[in-house]
């Protein structure tokens, strides 16, 4: 049961990530916004890109992680 729940976190980890990833992906970098990375402007601008970005592989780093822990086979 224990590791029938973790898997099920995991799983739930992954797809929440996932999500994330893609909402910030597409608000910081394709949907033209007001949080799209090129209508920042100022001195602010450079530092808003390098987050979007540190965000974007935060994100896709703890997807990967979820979902390596949900499909791994444990013994």
């Amino acid at each position: 049961m224990f590791r029938r729940s973790l898997r099920l976190g995991a799983a739930l980890f992954a797809a929440s990530m996932y999500a994330s990833f893609v909402f910030g992906y597409l608000l910081h970098f394709v949907i033209d916004s007001p949080d799209l990375h090129s209508n920042v402007t100022g001195d602010s601008a450079g530092v808003f890109f390098h987050t979007a970005l540190n965000l974007a592989l935060i994100e896709f780093v703890g997807f990967a992680f979820g979902l390596v822990a949900a499909v791994r086979r444990t013994h």
